[in-house]
């Protein structure tokens, strides 16, 4: 059986359950299970959902780090999937320094 590979725009750092950032938009905040310079995975529900406006909708706000750091995001809701997550395609995100200092800080804290 061959594997399939998958190979993607941007690399995507995945937090561990101690790290995890948030993202506010619209009044909510938001649980962030990963993130990449092109987007990012949120936890959430499809009423959180409706509640941005939907799929395909234009979205603005703030991600806040565990560090302390924050950036400022925009973009659109992507894509929810089935287990209540949803995905939004940044317009203007996190750069490559931003998302090698915060993998640098994960594998720092967590390397043994």
């Amino acid at each position: 059986m061959s594997k399939a590979i998958i190979e993607r725009e941007f690399f995507r750092l995945v937090f561990p359950i101690a790290e995890r950032p948030t993202l506010e938009l619209k009044g909510r905040s938001l649980t962030i299970l990963e993130i990449s310079e092109g987007g990012c995975k949120a936890a959430g529900d499809l009423n959180d959902i409706n509640v941005l406006g939907g799929l395909g909708v234009a979205v603005a706000g703030v991600i806040r780090f565990s560090g302390g750091e924050r950036i400022e995001v925009a973009g659109k809701i992507l894509r929810a999937d089935q287990d209540g997550s949803f995905a939004i395609v940044f317009s203007n995100g996190p750069t490559f320094a931003n998302m090698m200092v915060l993998q640098r800080e994960i594998i720092a804290k967590y390397s043994v």
